[in-house]
């Protein structure tokens, strides 16, 4: 059902990104609580953006845009410190000889959106080829003053390097060499599938491309169902880069992605994101690309409707395994990471002891509260 009404500041500010005009009356709504959701949301910069261009920006209240203003010039001024941090890794990769895609937020704020700024981005997200390719970029980062934070287990595809100033975190650099950091999506795309279709950006060398938009598109889906999985915020965010994408595609877009979306299996998981944003964001989407989809979604084994069932996701990411030896090795890193993957979850002030106890317990929360 189209949302025509907004219930919460959520609604209200999902409208407005959709529509790009906004009531002046608030429906009700306080600024401070529509503030505080657009910030919660991460779409700060681009609600400005898109209410500055509509119709009755000037009619809102004066504090309310005031607030907006602040927000879209810090998350400028964010985004030229880190297309700054690219280029400089871009650099650090062509001198090592290196290939890196750049992933999410950072890749389509490039080329889905009308400004880089306007897309809100935490940590730069980097895809190697290889396990080894990942700990070679983040040594050679250490000349860029990043360190590693913690070596991951086996079962673990990405690490994180970080440069810290005065104890302060500037920039985090997440290094992965899956796609995505679940057992049960790792094998889904290959590093050289995706370098191969994968195009270059503006301003920055040939070390570091970005995913072609099929591909980022059913990354996007990956991500937002690893984030239901895991119980994270669903944010608008998110829903908008997948609207964005969806509200390009032509006819031969749309083929194209089924066709890779089918062989790969994940139709399902797609079809899910899709269907969120077509009822939080009335995204246009064909009824016969609907059709198709639902159709191939039902006979794959994965059930799109229970992401958010913790239980049923992790039988699925055991079985997902090819082999006991694994599946056991899987468990046991779930249970027990390594110690510096431990104080990276659960605290860096605390001994072992007290790591595991909080281990434990978080297991036990997971396990007996989440069906």
């Amino acid at each position: 059902m189209p949302l025509n009404r907004p219930d919460s500041p959520r609604d209200w500010i999902a409208i407005a990104l959709r529509d790009g005009t906004a009531c002046p009356d608030f429906e009700g709504f306080q600024v401070k609580d529509l503030v505080a959701a657009a910030e919660h949301e991460h779409v700060v910069p681009m609600l400005e953006w898109r209410l500055r261009n509509g119709s009755h920006w000037h009619e809102l209240p004066e504090d309310f845009r005031h607030a907006l203003r602040d927000g879209a010039r810090a998350a400028a001024m964010k985004s030229m410190f880190r297309e700054n941090e690219q280029q400089r890794v871009a650099k650090v990769l062509l001198h090592e000889g290196l290939r890196g895609l750049l992933l999410k937020g950072n890749a389509i704020a490039f080329w889905l959106y009308p400004q880089p700024y306007l897309r809100v981005t935490g940590d730069i997200d980097l895809l190697l080829a290889s396990r080894e390719d990942a700990h070679l970029a983040a040594q050679a980062l250490s000349g860029l003053g990043y360190e590693l934070a913690f070596n991951p287990g086996s079962m673990n595809y990405e690490m994180t390097s970080r440069l810290t100033t005065n104890g302060m975190s500037r920039s985090e650099i997440d290094l992965h060499f899956r796609l995505i950091n679940s057992v049960l999506y790792a094998d889904i795309f290959s590093f050289e599938e995706l370098w191969e279709a994968s195009f270059a950006l503006d301003g920055i060398n040939e070390s570091l491309r970005a995913l072609a938009p099929v591909h980022a598109l059913a990354n996007a889906c990956l991500n937002r169902a690893l984030d239901i999985q895991n119980d994270e915020p669903d944010r608008l965010k998110l829903l908008y880069d997948i609207h964005l994408m969806l509200s390009r595609m032509d006819v031969s877009a749309w083929t194209g992605f089924i066709q890779v979306v089918r062989e790969k299996g994940i139709c399902g998981i797609c079809l899910r994101s899709i269907e969120d944003a077509m009822a939080v964001l009335c995204t246009p989407v064909p009824d016969n690309v609907m059709q198709e989809l639902s159709g191939y979604a039902d006979a794959e084994a994965l059930d799109r409707n229970r992401l958010q069932d913790w239980r049923y996701m992790q039988w699925q990411s055991l079985w997902a395994l090819p082999t006991w030896r694994a599946r056991a090795r899987w468990v046991w890193e779930r249970l027990l990471p390594t110690r510096e993957q431990m104080r990276e979850l659960h605290g860096r002030d605390s001994g072992l002891p007290v790591l595991l106890w909080r281990r434990i317990k978080r297991g036990f929360v997971r396990v007996g509260g989440r069906s």
